[in-house]
């Protein structure tokens, strides 16, 4: 799930700033929020409860619903505050293997980090509610405002030094997630840094294709994919 909402659902926009060089780069919504929103769903639901969690994607908002709700005495206006302390957890089996594969801290981290991403990133504050009796729990992510507005991400998109049909070449390829040397390979080039330079960084710093994993840059299965904005590039070419 987290794989297809990374290549398919999240897309960066890089918008130019007047007077500056450096341009400003925001996400509809930030990785790491989402993957910690997801990730506590499985920690702290039920799985007595048969009701699957539920995971929709709307045009300006993410919404996370799993069933029953929070344990007491976390409540709905518990929720409200930005750091919640829980000593009760429904799945710490769960938990202990969902810190083993880093997507979760497990030490009542989850909403600091959720409140930290979203701020860092420019987006609205995230929601989190239930009722009175805890049948469920209610986590709704809204889409950064310059998501919403009217102009296409790939009208600020500025390609210098790349010959097109390499661009559109590249995209198409990366529609499924490669490795750079799979990417120097398919060009007929070396996997040298300068190539990178020229070919894969620039599309990198325009939102055209991004890291499958953007916080581990150095990871040696690191790979691409073309973002949402690529896919627009591609059409609009």
């Amino acid at each position: 799930m987290l794989q297809y909402l990374q290549s398919v659902v999240l897309a960066e926009k890089v918008i130019k700033i007047p007077g500056q060089a450096e341009a400003l780069r925001v996400w509809n919504y930030p990785y790491e929020a989402v993957e910690e929103i997801i990730a506590n769903s499985f920690y702290h639901r039920s799985y007595e409860n048969v009701s699957p969690i539920e995971i929709s994607v709307y045009p300006d908002k993410i919404v996370v619903l799993s069933f029953p709700g929070p344990l007491p005495p976390v409540d709905k206006e518990m929720l409200k505050k930005k750091k919640i302390i829980s000593r009760e957890y429904r799945n710490r089996r769960i938990g202990g293997f969902l810190k083993e594969l880093d997507l979760t801290e497990g030490r009542g981290t989850g909403f600091p980090i959720i409140y930290r991403k979203m701020e860092q990133n420019g987006s609205p504050e995230p929601i989190f509610e239930t009722d009175d009796i805890h049948t469920h729990f209610l986590a709704i992510l809204p889409i950064h405002p310059e998501f919403l507005k009217g102009e296409t991400e790939t009208e600020k998109i500025d390609l210098p030094k790349i010959e097109s049909p390499r661009v559109l070449e590249i995209l198409e390829f990366c529609k499924e997630a490669r490795s750079r040397k799979e990417i120097m390979d398919m060009l007929g080039i070396s996997n040298h840094p300068k190539n990178v330079e020229r070919y894969i960084n620039p599309l990198l710093g325009n939102g055209l294709i991004a890291h499958t994993f953007p916080d581990k840059q150095r990871n040696p299965n690191q790979q691409y994919y073309t973002t949402r904005i690529g896919l627009d590039f591609i059409s609009l070419h």
